[in-house]
């Protein structure tokens, strides 16, 4: 099992994509890192692949797979890291959005020795897509749809199972070369395929587990209340001082506010975690909230409901009303929980 700190900078359309290999480079160089591998993964279903294959003649051959959304088309090294070189796909970057106009582009500096470290990445099933790819890199995202999720992706890791270290020098360093660039932070448990498959077999049995925690919450939470309401002015929220009130009250740490969602998280007994991801609406003030109970391993969302405030006051019931919820859910369904996986190591962390 690995633990690794990821940090994504979120340079959306403020960097072209073009300028994003050299800032790596910069930062290589200055931090005299090395990478063993290569890799590419380029997606898209509106006509962009041929047009890249017709300029890059060894990156193919073009490849499929089923999703949720419907046949998915794509060109890679990555299930068999063969394929074009870096230096043909460098050549073709700058057309990647003007010419091929791509849904989707990672472009990834696999296997990047952090502190003099080698570690291999450990390739999860299917192994065919970057996120099957777990291990210490380097990522350039550009996502033509959303392009605010644009960005340059730092994957380091932090314990290898017998040392721990500060990956604070990386992130400086690459903060440095993207001022005034937000990020995002966060901590990914990367287990082996036979790891995983021990915390499938518990995921399976905690099934029972799961769904007393659901039904208490469904039965307790506040109404689910989707409908928008009739009021002509949309009211004036503060939701982080009431969050971090109530949340000092009931033990929660207040951990960051991004992009419209508020996390809150508590450590359980075991070293798990109780995380509520709150989201509040930007036009009608509608407030979302998502509890979900996570660890090494695991990741098991418990509860949920959805309120419009009439006003601060109901604001701050509303959430008054979640903790104290929380609060019997601690005493009555999340020890068994809780006790039914094994200790989640101190480095994990869900939201950084």
């Amino acid at each position: 099992m690995l633990a690794i700190q990821a940090y994504r900078f979120l340079i959306g359309t403020k960097i072209p994509f073009s300028d994003c290999p050299k800032i790596v480079q910069t930062f290589l160089n200055q931090q005299n890192l090395h990478y063993d591998r290569f890799l590419y993964y380029f997606h898209d279903n509106y006509g962009g692949l041929p047009k890249i294959m017709k300029d890059c003649p060894h990156i193919g051959p073009m490849r499929s797979q089923l999703t949720n959304g419907g046949e998915l088309f794509y060109l890679s090294n990555i299930e068999e890291d063969t394929g074009c070189p870096e230096t043909e796909i460098m050549s073709v970057v700058p057309k990647i959005h003007r010419r091929y106009g791509l849904s989707e582009a990672h472009i990834i500096y696999q296997d990047v020795d952090f502190f003099e470290n080698h570690i291999p990445a450990i390739i999860q099933e299917p192994g065919n897509t970057p996120s099957c790819i777990k291990g210490p890199s380097i990522t350039l995202y550009r996502d033509s749809v959303f392009p605010r999720w644009n960005s340059i992706d730092l994957r380091i890791v932090i314990h290898n199972g017998t040392e721990t270290y500060d990956p604070a020098p990386y992130f400086e360093a690459m903060k440095q070369l993207l001022p005034g660039v937000r990020y995002m932070g966060f901590v990914e448990c990367c287990l082996t395929n036979e790891e995983q498959s021990i915390y499938d077999q518990l995921n399976n049995s905690a099934a029972p587990l799961v769904q007393n925690a659901c039904d208490h919450f469904e039965k307790h939470l506040p109404e689910r209340i989707t409908s928008t309401p009739a009021i002509l002015d949309t009211p004036s929220l503060s939701v982080a001082p009431a969050l971090k009130r109530f949340g000092k009250q009931y033990s929660y740490s207040y951990v960051k506010h991004e992009y419209g969602c508020f996390f809150i998280q508590k450590r359980t007994a075991n070293g798990h975690y109780i995380l509520l991801d709150i989201d509040v609406g930007p036009m009608f003030k509608g407030v979302g909230l998502l509890i979900r109970y996570v660890g090494a391993g695991f990741d098991h969302r418990i509860g949920s409901t959805f309120r419009y405030p009439q006003d601060q006051k109901d604001l701050e019931t509303f959430f008054l009303q979640i903790f104290q919820v929380l609060a019997s859910a601690e005493k009555e369904v999340i020890p068994a929980l809780d006790a039914h996986y094994p200790p989640t190591p101190d480095w994990f962390a869900p939201i950084t």
